[in-house]
Parts: structure tokens; sequence; C-alpha cells
């Protein structure tokens, strides 16, 4: 009949979106089962975008039509039928109350109690950087919601000889590259090679991830050394040639297939000789640059979200969703102290000075602390929300923080660093004797706050920030003002980072993009485009090293990729 909608189902479009669902769910082999057999490589669908939990609302969209169905009658709409809809069992309708059928997790609590504590808790605090199953999806992988109350490729072939890395201290020398590492706390696992995708002049894609792959770093001082964490608990370390060389396979550590593994927060010390792991399975994992483990903290009964070494590499800093941070002696491989002084998870720290370092949370607070004394020498209060990064500038005179609340903030400790600092007799009382900054303008969570490595002539030191909003902007420091605001992308922008010369910054989001600007003239200069159907960039750094003419970015991708853009061979940032 004219004028009727034609409704179409095809046995791929379901195909489609069982795959997806499967993803979501955390079925990787299931999921890859379906792909193969299903033939979905071939399938004019499998390049289209499913949003997460797409199949499960079209079902419960044919729950309420089926509900339709059976209590429209007559004209008349059913009003006393209490019995629930279900997909799997007819419908009868009863003005009874519904006896509720024990679920899977009362099941598991009548035989263990602690079980469903333990799971509630976790789900409760996952926080936005993480990327979990399907249950407690956060931020980065259900790309517009918010936090709750805690928060290719090429082959690899044989390349020239890598200069091995110096004698580190305190950790043992390096060894010679090793085909495999050993390392009794790291099973390790075979790389498989990965798929072939279009060529790309400016990109190389690092094999070794099979999930999300969450957090990198360049090694600050032997810039051969790139490390990779990802949510299936495995760290990859690569050795890279200089351009156009391509890498060995890296040295791959899985620290065990457990549900939590998220590798979620990974550091190297300025001596390049040690990484710091941390994990959602709330151990702390201290590596040498060649996979070797150096020694393991269980000290936190938490996710581990923040690790940081001192200036000198003698002590390293954890932050934890178990509400503490603890200060480690890298030297004796033990803990020094742990503070408890915060009220909810620490999210976030960084070192001030050799000796004095702070850390921020969830429960609004920042707190600044000195290696000799039990007690915190500041209390900061005026975040009105959970407060996500905090960093210090390089001078140790001001501490920039951003939050949920949409504001970020620029402290003042210039006062720590011209008196003996006592430590507060009332917690909060330090916040009096601070000046701030409130960088106001962003219109959802502010994710991520940096300083700018270098100054423009005639301005004062710039900040950037970036949010969920899908904006990132750059701020004067001392007036608070926008400089500018970039809003090209069409999701959340997860991350960004500036070239250490300080000419661009560079942001990536959650729509693939990884955008160039030029800094003095606010242009765009370059864009890449993730192909991928999971598109999502979670954490980009930039290596120029000093005496060298490599100039790289690294890109923390959710489609299961370590990706390096070559910024030599982009002839936008050649020209100037």
């Amino acid at each position: 009949m004219a004028g009727l909608v034609q409704h179409k189902i095809t046995s791929d479009e379901v195909n489609c979106l069982i795959h997806s669902y499967l993803q979501d769910s955390g079925f990787q082999h299931s999921s890859f089962s379906l792909y193969n057999e299903a033939r979905l490589k071939e399938s004019p669908n499998v390049h289209k975008h499913i949003r997460r939990g797409e199949l499960v609302e079209l079902l419960s969209k044919a729950l309420t039509y089926t509900e339709v169905e059976h209590h429209w009658k007559d004209g008349q709409l059913e009003q006393n039928c209490k019995a629930p809809f279900s997909l799997l069992e007819p419908h009868t309708c009863s003005d009874k109350p519904h006896e509720e059928r024990p679920t899977y997790g009362k099941i598991l609590a009548t035989i263990n109690p602690d079980i469903t504590a333990r799971v509630n808790s976790t789900i409760g605090t996952k926080r936005k950087a993480v990327t979990p199953d399907a249950s407690d999806k956060r931020a980065k992988l259900d790309m517009e919601t918010t936090s709750s109350s805690c928060k290719l490729t090429k082959s690899a072939a044989t390349s020239s000889a890598h200069t091995p890395a110096p004698t580190p201290a305190p950790a043992p020398a390096p060894t010679p590259t090793p085909a495999i590492a050993s390392t009794p706390a790291a099973a390790l696992t075979p790389v498989p090679p990965p798929p072939a995708k279009p060529s790309d002049p400016h990109t190389l894609y690092l094999p070794g991830h099979t999930a999300e792959v969450f957090v990198c770093g360049f090694n600050p001082r032997y810039h051969q050394f790139l490390a990779s964490g990802a949510k299936d608990a495995v760290v990859n370390i690569y050795t890279l040639p200089d351009p156009p060389l391509v890498p060995d396979n890296p040295i791959t550590l899985s620290f065990g297939m457990t549900k939590h593994g998220d590798i979620t927060t990974l550091s190297w010390s300025q001596q390049g000789n040690l990484l710091a792991v941390g994990s959602y399975d709330a151990i702390l994992r201290v590596l040498d640059c060649r996979g070797k483990e150096y020694f393991k903290g269980t000290s936190h009964t938490g996710p581990l979200f923040a690790v940081r070494f001192s200036p000198s590499g003698n002590y390293l800093l954890t932050a934890s969703l178990d509400h503490t941070v603890i200060l480690w002696d890298i030297l004796h491989k033990s803990m020094i102290h742990q503070y408890k002084f915060h009220s909810n998870c620490a999210l976030d720290l960084d070192w001030i000075s050799e000796d004095t370092f702070v850390s921020c949370g969830a429960d609004a607070q920042i707190f600044i602390m000195k290696l000799n004394q039990p007690r915190p020498i500041r209390t900061l209060i005026g975040h009105l929300n959970e407060i996500n990064q905090i960093k210090s500038n390089a001078s140790g005179t001001r501490l920039a923080t951003c939050s949920d609340d949409r504001t970020a903030r620029i402290w003042n400790i210039e006062d720590l660093c011209r008196t003996p600092s006592k430590p507060d007799d009332i917690p909060g009382l330090g916040s009096n004797r601070t000046d701030v900054v409130v960088l106001s303008g962003h219109t959802h969570s502010v994710s991520t706050v940096l300083w700018a490595p270098t100054t423009l002539p005639g301005s004062n030191p710039l900040l950037a920030t970036c949010s969920f909003d899908k904006t990132a902007r750059l701020w004067d420091s001392v007036t608070g003002e926008c400089y500018h605001l970039f809003a090209e992308h069409t999701r959340p922008v997860y991350a960004f980072t500036f070239s250490p010369d300080g000419k661009y910054i560079v942001t990536g989001g959650g729509d693939g993009k990884v955008i160039i600007y030029d800094i003095q003239t606010k242009q765009r200069k370059w864009v890449w485009k993730c192909a991928s159907q999971k598109r999502g960039v979670f954490e980009l750094e930039w290596q120029m090293p000093h005496g060298t003419n490599i100039s790289r970015i690294a890109m923390a991708l959710e489609c299961h990729q370590v990706a390096l853009i070559d910024a030599s061979l982009i002839e936008e940032l050649q020209s100037e």
C-alpha cells in the first residue's frame, strides 16, 4: 500500500549489532568468532558506527511495543497488570505482585557475601581514564557519560642496531635487548602481526596490543624507548630506531588477565632507567627499561590512578582510589609512608621539588606535603567537585588544577619557597593564604591541565585545558583570560600535549581526530583521522630529542593500537 513505511531487517544487520554488543560486554573471543564466521569483514555495515548499548536499546523498545500489544484492548489501556515483560518468557497479565527472581549477583552473595560489596565498590569508583566492561562503562568508552563519585601498520622488520641505555642507578644496568623479557611477575604474551591497513606516509602503527590502549610515554632520556599500557593488563616497551626505520616487536609484559587489570597510569623516571606502572589491580610495578621487574608494591587496596617519580628518581608517589597516597623509597624498594588525608579517591599528584609534593582527589581537596613531615603543610580548598589533575609549574611557584566543577584553577604557592613551612593545625587553614585564579568557560568536566613549556614574547605563561565539552582552551595564567578556544572536535577531548619547543598544541578526542594548532597564530595546521570504528584517542605525547632531527607524536588509541606520527614529514609544520 502506498505511503506505508517498508521495514527491512537483514541477518547482516543483526550480526553487526550482536558483534558490537559482544565487544561492549568484553566477550572478545566470541566477537572474534562471530566476526569471522559471519564474514563481517565483507559486510557493507561493518564500518558503520553503532552506538554503545544500541542492541539493548532496540530490544527495550521491542518490549515496550509488546507491552502495548498486551495492554491496549478495546481502546482502553490495562492499568492493573503487575506482571513484568521479558525477552525470553511469554507475558501473562496478572494483578498479583511479581515475585522477583534472584539475580546472579544475589546468588553469588549467598555463596560469598564479600563479592557483591567488592563489585559494587569497584563499579562505583571507576574513573574516567579506565575503559571497563559494559556493566560499568565510564567516560572514555561511553563517550558522553559523566563520571561518578570516584572517578597499520607496518610489519615488524629488523631494525638497525640500537644504542643500549647507559647503566642506570639505582636499578641494575640494562642488559642487551632480549628476544623475550624474563620476569617472575609477568607472563609474556606472543604478539600476533597486526592487520594490514591503508598506507599513511606520516603514521607508523606499532604491533603488540589486543585491547584499548590507555597510556603511552616516551623515555625522557633514552629517546628510543616508548612504553604503552592497555586494558588487558599488557605493557609494551618499544625500542624505536630513528625514522624512517621500523622497530622490532616490543617487549610485551602481561600482568595477569584479570577482569580489572587495566593499566591506568605509567611514568618514566627523569633518569630514564625505571618505568613505574599503575594498574586497576591495585599493584605498583617498577620495571627497568628492558622490562625486567625492579620491584613490586602491594600496599594499596584500590586501583592506582597516578604514579610519579621525584626529580632525582630516589622517590616515587602513587595515588589510589583507596583514598591514600604512598611514598616509596626506590633505592631500598620499600614504602616510606602511607598518607590518609583524603576522604575520597586520590586521583592525581605531582612533585613541586625534591622534598615537596602535592595531591588532589575526589574530595575536592589539595594537600601539599613534605617528605619529613607526617601532616600536610597546606590544604587548598576551592573546587566544588572532584579534582581530576594537578600540575606544578617548572619553578614550583604555581599549581594548576582542573575539576568536574567545570573550572580550572591556578594556586599561588610562591610563599612556600620563601618561608619555612609548618603543618596546618586545622585542615584547610592554608587555603586562606593562597591567591587563586579561577579559569571559567568550559561547560562540562575539565579532565586535563598542562603548563605550556615556553612563553610567547610579551605575554604571561600559558596554561591549556581540555574538557568533555568537546573543546580545549589556552589560558593566560596570570589574568585568567581565555587566550583561545579550540572547538573543532565533535566528541569529548581526552588528550592534548604541547610540542617541546612550545610552538604547537595537539589535541585528540573521542571523534578519532588529532589536530595540531599553531599557538601564536591560533590556526589549525594539520589533522589526522582514525579510520577505525573504535576511534578514541586516549593519550598523546610529542617527542623532540635534543641534538636530533626527530619530531614524533605517540598516540594511545581505542582501536588497540599505538601509533607514531612523524611530524618531521608534515609539510605544514616545516614551512614555519
